[in-house]
């Protein structure tokens, strides 16, 4: 199995190191027809009295389909030029501000992919998604919201 680089360590105490396979920043994994590059190493900080753990984010390319950048939940990583960005909406360590920033400073070419968002009720949720599509790049971005949509193919 392929896991993040700390959860990799806990699994190997607990006997399993003949079946993990650590995901790290800086190498890259071959899923033909997919490549999966990790990038990112911590969690965002939740706040001062709980430990931040390892987040490893994933770039996903395929010939002919958009580069993602899926977080997970961290907003430091450097993906390098991506074409849609999944972006964390809500958490208890979220900030709209620092979502915009992060959103800004990757700047995806196509648009962003709402994730993160169990928490919030369709006013906040519709609210966060104005805020991202209004102030995430100079002009707007796109929101790629796929709530209910099923399997979905995302053009270049």
């Amino acid at each position: 199995m392929l896991v993040e680089a700390q959860t990799a360590d806990l699994l190997v105490r607990e006997g399993l190191e003949g079946r993990v396979e650590r995901l790290e920043p800086g190498g890259q994994v071959d899923l033909d027809p997919v490549l999966v590059r990790p990038v990112g190493k911590q969690h965002a900080v939740i706040h001062p009295w709980v430990e931040r753990i390892g987040n490893t984010g994933v770039v996903l390319e395929a010939e002919g389909a958009p580069v993602l950048f899926h977080p997970g939940d961290a907003l430091d990583a450097e993906p390098g030029p991506v074409d849609v960005l999944a972006v964390p909406v809500n958490a208890p360590w979220g900030k709209v501000a620092e979502t915009l920033q992060f959103v800004r400073r990757i700047a995806p070419r196509r648009g962003v992919v709402p994730i993160h968002d169990g928490l919030l009720n369709d006013t906040g949720r519709s609210m966060y998604l104005g805020h991202v599509a209004d102030f995430g790049a100079d002009g707007g971005v796109e929101v790629l919201d796929l709530r209910g949509a099923g399997a979905t193919t995302l053009g270049r």
